[in-house]
């Protein structure tokens, strides 16, 4: 094929299949195969585009400073062109993977950066993702009452939102957050909340993260038997999602 922005975009849709099929090593090999076809041509929508998918399987393999610059190599090209959407989203991304490595001041940042950005053009799909992220941050970082106060204007985000799973991961938050509050049924009212949105949208991936919380939640309450449960739940949840 002689074109080489035509050969990038068909090796780049190919590795976005491998990706949502859940084969994160041939998504890699195959947005590497595109940046070399055609990085140098391409426009900077297509090679943010890459970037981001770059990320993201690199992300699923454990590969978290490798995704985290290509997320931000990624950022740079949306933030020149002015996508505020795909700019907040990708600082979704990176604040998650933070919060995965233990950073959660950093991650704190970005993704109080990312609801700016949302709330000033008027974007209500994401933005429950990043304020609910804020909460899990300051969670993190022992600011319960910051927490608390934060995953409530969550939770009120995600009930304007059209994305079940921004209120499927507000009420994940929220379960976590009751939970250090010493509110355990409240706590455990989140979850269950949050593993019947899982189920409505037949989401794995998500349900394994709720129910591996959940389990959490309940091993400190003492509650080994349903504890034991929901880490089952967990497991087999994740072996249902793609790529497991």
């Amino acid at each position: 094929m002689e074109d080489p922005v035509l050969k990038a975009r068909i090796l780049g849709h190919r590795a976005n299949i491998h990706y949502v099929a859940g084969q994160p090593q041939e998504a890699v090999r195959g947005y590497e195969a595109a940046i070399e076809a055609a990085g140098h041509v391409l426009d900077m929508q297509g090679l943010g585009g890459i970037y981001e998918g770059l990320a993201l399987s690199l992300r699923k393999m454990g590969q978290y400073g490798r995704a985290l610059d290509y997320a931000q190599r990624s950022l740079r090209l949306f933030q020149t062109l002015h996508d505020v959407r795909m700019s907040a989203q990708l600082r979704n991304n990176m604040a998650e993977i933070l919060l995965e490595q233990g950073r959660p001041e950093d991650a704190k940042r970005l993704f109080l950066e990312g609801a700016d950005e949302l709330s000033r053009v008027g974007d209500k799909e994401l933005l429950p993702h990043l304020l609910a992220g804020v909460a899990e941050a300051d969670l993190e970082l022992g600011a319960v009452e910051e927490a608390e106060t934060g995953i409530a204007i969550a939770l009120e985000a995600a009930e304007v939102s059209k994305d079940p799973l921004a209120r499927l991961e507000a009420l994940r938050i929220a379960g976590r957050i009751s939970h250090r509050r010493g509110q355990p049924a409240l706590a455990r009212a989140h979850f269950e909340a949050a593993l019947k949105v899982a189920d409505e949208v037949g989401s794995p991936a998500s349900k394994s993260r709720v129910s591996y919380d959940y389990a959490r939640l309940l091993e400190a309450d003492g509650d080994r038997s349903q504890a034991i449960r929901r880490y089952r739940e967990a497991y087999e949840s994740r072996l249902r999602a793609p790529g497991a």
